[in-house]
């Protein structure tokens, strides 16, 4: 399953604090390959669950474009 994000998503990455152009969440096996990606810098990964415990992950984009630093240093 992948889902768009719910109403109360984030206004900042909760992992880097940098702003970013989508986020989705997952339930299932994932794949996550920027090797040559022209449009994403990165994508950080977030552990999140539903109100029922069903654990998800949550995926932040970061555009190529973003290069604002990440708070306290986390991503390189």
């Amino acid at each position: 399953m992948s889902a768009d994000t719910e109403p109360d998503e984030p206004v900042v990455c909760p992992v880097c604090g940098s702003a970013f152009s989508s986020a989705s969440l997952h339930d299932e096996g994932l794949l996550v390959e920027l090797g040559d990606d022209s449009q994403f810098d990165r994508v950080c990964v977030e552990p999140v669950s539903t109100d029922d415990g069903t654990p998800l992950v949550r995926l932040f984009q970061h555009p190529r474009e973003d290069e604002q630093s990440a708070a306290g240093g986390r991503v390189p």
